[in-house]
């Protein structure tokens, strides 16, 4: 997953658990303007623990497979 100019989104993921992998520098290009691209990822075993973990994860499905 990709989220580059959105700072909310970035902290939303980061406090769902997901991991900051890198970062493609002005990769972006957003409006006039070039904005870096920030990857970030979760392994479906983090994710399972997280969502057994936690009581209103039930209802969130956000899996990502390569």
């Amino acid at each position: 997953m990709d989220v580059f100019f959105n700072v909310r989104a970035e902290k939303c993921y980061l406090k769902a658990g997901f991991n900051r992998e890198g970062v493609l520098c002005d990769a972006v290009l957003n409006g006039d303007e070039y904005a870096d691209d920030i990857l970030m990822s979760i392994l479906e075993d983090e994710w399972c623990e997280i969502k057994n973990n936690h009581p209103r994860a039930e209802h969130v499905v956000f899996i990502f497979r390569a």
